[in-house]
């Protein structure tokens, strides 16, 4: 304690803590004043793809249900996804906390939410990522997405990477001074989590790719802080049930969620793509989906030759679009995992590969053009 007394000296090398603790508790009390209605901590940004946007998250985060009437007429129909692993950009960025496995544990636990998603048919992992040598938009991305696609029998892809996990102020949950315990101490006793300086980043992006074609359909950017004050910080692990209590595990299990719905609701309004059997009749088809997909008996689909070309001055690299072929197929029965359609013309599908897509016609024309 700071406290007066006569023998001058030893009270005078007493004062410079003591002036320390005090103005310490000053500026939080002023900062408490000029912030008392924040008690949730900074919102996570959210950039996508197709214009930014800052969105707050909430920790009581409920789904909307997805209907065909209030997202887009392809909503009813689920797809194939493959998840590959989420890198770190340094390997350094999970050393606080031994939080290692986030780049396999991260795309499971966005796999586990989409999951229970009616977009989505099944979700399989792969224990890879993409190389930084092939960066997207590039020809070699490309055809990579679509290797992956073809072996792994997925119409989408989703890759991403990890950001940023750093921490602004280390010292001050491993090592810190009265001061920053003082002032911890009562950011944590009246929730004013923005005035704890033991803030950690979380950062992230997502993109989402077309199998068929390879191209990127959307990229997302997530960003979002925590504080990082775990009991005994130096061995947690990411994911575990002490992860998970932090301030910081929970506005991370938030990212995610906003994550999977935002994921969700753009594969949702996308058009199911579908493999066709190659050894039918002129009019009669086999449509590689089915019931898992939610294909109906009496569904228009409208098929698209798969076109393939090669790029000029590139060995062994070719670019993937979509061609309308003006034929539509009716599907008159339905299984599990295929379908039988009648097409409403001959078409020999020996010559090329062809896809059926599921989806309004100007939805269907835009991804096209797109690839």
């Amino acid at each position: 304690m700071c406290v007066a007394t006569n023998n001058f000296p030893a009270s005078w090398r007493r004062w410079p803590s003591c002036i320390t603790l005090a103005l310490s508790l000053i500026l939080v009390a002023v900062e408490t004043l000029a912030e008392s209605a924040d008690h949730m901590g900074p919102p996570a940004q959210t950039h996508s793809g197709h214009g930014a946007e800052d969105a707050a998250l909430s920790p009581a985060h409920h789904e909307p249900e997805l209907t065909e009437n209030n997202l887009c007429s392809a909503a009813r129909y689920s797809k194939n996804l493959l998840i590959t692993r989420f890198p770190r950009s340094e390997t350094a960025l999970a050393s606080a906390g031994h939080l290692y496995k986030v780049e396999e544990q991260l795309p499971q636990l966005i796999g586990a939410q989409l999951s229970a998603h009616p977009a989505i048919a099944q979700v399989r992992y792969l224990p890879a990522s993409f190389s930084n040598i092939r960066p997207i938009g590039t020809p070699q991305r490309a055809q990579q997405v679509r290797e992956l696609a073809r072996t792994q029998n997925v119409q989408l892809v989703l890759s991403g990477e990890i950001i940023d996990m750093s921490m602004a102020r280390p010292n001050d949950t491993y090592t810190p001074s009265l001061a920053s315990r003082a002032r911890n101490g009562l950011a944590t006793a009246t929730h004013l989590r923005r005035l704890d300086t033991r803030q950690r980043e979380f950062v992230f992006q997502m993109t989402l790719f077309d199998g068929i074609t390879g191209a990127a359909l959307q990229q997302w950017h997530y960003h979002n802080r925590g504080v990082w004050a775990p009991g005994r910080p130096h061995s947690v692990g990411f994911g575990s049930p002490r992860f998970w209590r932090t301030h910081y595990g929970k506005q991370v299990a938030d990212t995610l969620a906003l994550a999977s719905t935002e994921l969700a609701g753009e594969i949702s309004c996308l058009p199911l793509i579908s493999d066709l059997e190659t050894d039918t009749g002129p009019t009669q088809i086999i449509v590689r989906s089915g019931t898992e997909q939610q294909l109906r008996t009496g569904d228009t689909l409208r098929l698209y030759q798969v076109v393939t070309r090669a790029i000029p001055g590139a060995y062994q690299l070719h670019r993937t679009h979509l061609l309308d072929s003006q034929i539509e197929v009716q599907i008159q029965e339905a299984h599990a995992t295929y379908s039988f359609g009648r097409l409403s013309e001959e078409l020999d599908l020996r010559h090329g590969r062809y896809v059926a897509l599921t989806a309004e016609l100007a939805k269907q024309d835009s991804l096209a053009r797109a690839h």
